[in-house]
């Protein structure tokens, strides 16, 4: 089970919370620096071919995703990661497939 642990100490504000995104997730150079551009990327996890982050997963894999420090991001960071997991998960229920992120709040 792929595990990644999102520097907080390095997010200060949406542009940081991109930037350690783009660069922990593999997302590629285009990545938009938007939630709407990280839900897209996340969402081919399961689709090697599309080189939309560094990660893929096997069928039924789940990728952890662990956020230490989480209650000092700031709330909107903080509701813009949750939303942006359950829009990435439900994109794959909307396919007949399980979730694909775990949310581990530290």
């Amino acid at each position: 089970m792929p595990r990644i642990v999102l520097p907080t100490s390095e997010i200060r504000n949406e542009k940081t919370f991109h930037a350690v995104c783009q660069r922990v997730f593999g997302f590629p150079d285009f990545y938009a620096h938007t939630m709407d551009a990280w839900v897209d990327c996340l969402s081919c996890l399961d689709d090697p071919a599309a080189d939309m982050s560094s990660f893929t997963l096997a069928a039924g894999e789940l990728l952890v995703i662990v956020v230490p420090g989480s209650t000092n991001l700031k709330d909107d960071l903080f509701s813009a990661l949750i939303d942006g997991t359950i829009a990435v998960n439900g994109r794959f229920v909307d396919r007949g497939k399980p979730p694909v992120i775990a949310l581990v709040l530290a």
